[in-house]
């Protein structure tokens, strides 16, 4: 949200952003000068993903390849791999950072959208 338009965090009392949120603020804030930030353009938010992302050794990221089919594993109903328009992904963890969650769909796994009740 935060890299598509969400530039403006409604945060209410810093002292309770700690780990990985923090490490973000303060790259952000770093991006313009200041220590920490909450405040910023999407496109930074962006920026700092990708560094942050580069820096995982065993992350493989994958964009713009809508994914066409999911193998798992009926017993355990986990996600053996995945297949893509860009070719076919093997892992232990898939991440569905999707804006219409398209692997939770095809893996057919419950969740939930939206912000309201």
């Amino acid at each position: 949200m935060v890299a598509s338009g969400l530039g403006k965090t409604d945060i209410g009392n810093s002292s309770v952003v700690q780990g990985m949120a923090n490490e973000f603020f303060e790259k952000v804030g770093a991006k313009y000068g200041k220590s920490i930030t909450y405040y910023f353009e999407p496109h930074v938010a962006e920026a700092v993903f990708d560094e942050l992302m580069a820096a995982e050794s065993r992350l493989t990221i994958v964009r713009n390849e809508p994914v066409q089919s999911v193998e798992f594993d009926s017993s355990s109903r986990q996600i053996q791999s995945i297949t893509t328009t860009g070719g076919t992904y093997a892992a232990k963890v898939f991440l569905d950072a999707s804006y219409n969650g398209e692997l939770l769909s095809r893996a057919k796994v419950s969740y939930t959208w939206g912000r309201e009740g």
